[in-house]
């Protein structure tokens, strides 16, 4: 993405902010469920064309395309509980959320 590959990129951080942001959700809605986590991992991938971002096109779009998490989880839950659970943490995650819904974003620029 043009940097010196030092640090994680902006998209990086968006999808480290999805896993983090699911796994608190899934710790908030199994408490409340009084469901206990013992284990509990998420992997996120995302499908990035960069060309956009690069100016090298105009079309397509400069974000990700698709976005993937899977959870690894142990847990004193039997599978329609975790079910549950997951259906519970999709629908409650702001990020996961406003990766879903395209939050609308407004840019205001100031100039100094």
């Amino acid at each position: 993405m043009g940097g010196s590959d030092e640090g994680p990129n902006p998209i990086e951080y968006q999808l480290a902010a999805l896993a983090g942001c699911l796994n608190v959700t899934a710790h908030q809605v199994a408490r409340e469920r009084d469901i206990e986590l013992s284990n509990f991992a998420v992997d996120v991938e995302g499908d990035f064309d960069p060309a956009v971002f690069m100016g090298k096109t105009d079309e397509g779009r400069a974000g990700l395309r698709n976005v993937r998490a899977s959870v690894d989880i142990e847990a004193d839950a039997g599978p329609d509980e975790l079910r549950g659970l997951f259906e519970a943490v999709e629908r409650r995650c702001p990020i996961s959320d406003t990766l879903q819904d395209q939050s609308a974003l407004e840019l205001n620029v100031v100039k100094r």
